[in-house]
């Protein structure tokens, strides 16, 4: 083929009476300069404005003028490139297709082949369900220039971050697991569930928050089980019948005291008295001091 060249360029050199015009402008315009519009010059001033927009309009309309003349020798070169063009695209729209489809055909085996590598790798490396469905072709793999050998060695290491994410999951699960059988065997029986505290795991919740929930629910659930003891109040004191064991004898008359002595007991007092002997007989109180009022008769006594 011909290569497309320039036969001959002419310079294209622009030449104008600039510098006459610019001084005669300036020349005209001194006229204008300084004049203030008042209401008796308001006529002129509307004259002389339309005077200066003559000048303005007049070289704005030379400047599109000849820039279109000056420019028809480029829009004719660039048009006959367009046509140029045209012709070798007329031609080469067939043949693209072709290529492309064969192309296509050559991604679609590699697509293929990077799937079959896919499949092995989930297989060796144990990938449940829901990772292996992470693993999906790449853009990349496809391309004509990849290499099956780069493919596999990537294929291989993606497999290998997934089963560390999925081990890491099943640890995760058994780790909670455990902590909601241990929380349920505290409690008695199986009211703590799994399926929720897996659920905060999946939105993103870490292991050692996770369990610490199902501590916190175990105390709640054990405390609220505990039967809650009634106040003691002096209202709910009965009177009590006091059996009053006397003190150990000494050494030297034990033989002569029987081991075991009674008393009956008539207590008059305040209810808080009451509630201090009651306190002291059935669980060891310390007394305290009694109310003046408090005092005691024995109504009987003698050995067993």
């Amino acid at each position: 083929m011909k290569e497309f060249e320039i036969i001959e360029q002419k310079d294209l050199i622009v030449e104008t009476n600039y510098d006459d015009v610019r001084a005669s402008i300036l020349e005209t315009l001194k006229k204008y300069k300084n004049l203030v519009v008042s209401e008796d010059t308001y006529q002129d001033a509307k004259a002389q404005l339309k005077e200066i927009a003559g000048i303005r309009n007049k070289i704005d309309a030379f400047r599109k003028e000849k820039k279109k003349e000056l420019s028809r020798p480029i829009e004719e070169f660039e048009e006959k490139c367009r046509l140029l063009i045209a012709m070798t695209a007329e031609a080469e729209e067939p043949i693209k297709k072709g290529v492309d489809f064969f192309d296509e055909k050559r991604r679609d085996e590699k697509r293929k082949t990077a799937e079959s590598l896919i499949a092995k790798a989930i297989e060796e490396n144990g990938l449940i369900e829901k990772y292996a469905a992470k693993f999906t072709v790449r853009k990349e793999w496809t391309n004509l220039t990849a290499s099956e050998t780069d493919v596999r060695m990537e294929i291989q290491t993606e497999a290998e971050i997934l089963l560390k994410d999925q081990n890491a999951e099943r640890d995760a699960i058994e780790l909670i697991g455990d902590a909601v059988i241990d929380a349920n065997k505290m409690i008695g029986q199986d009211v703590i569930t799994l399926s929720p505290y897996l659920k905060q795991l999946e939105y993103g919740a870490s292991v050692a928050e996770i369990v610490k929930q199902i501590n916190g629910q175990r105390d709640e659930i054990i405390n609220a089980q505990k039967p809650v003891e009634p106040e003691t109040s002096a209202d709910d004191v009965p009177e009590p019948e006091l059996e009053v064991v006397a003190p150990a004898p000494t050494a030297d008359v034990e033989s002569a005291i029987p081991k075991r002595m009674w008393a009956r007991l008539y207590i008059s007092g305040t209810k808080d008295d009451l509630v201090k002997i009651h306190e002291f007989l059935t669980r060891g109180n310390e007394i305290g001091e009694f109310s003046k009022s408090f005092e005691f008769t024995v109504e009987g006594q003698g050995n067993e």
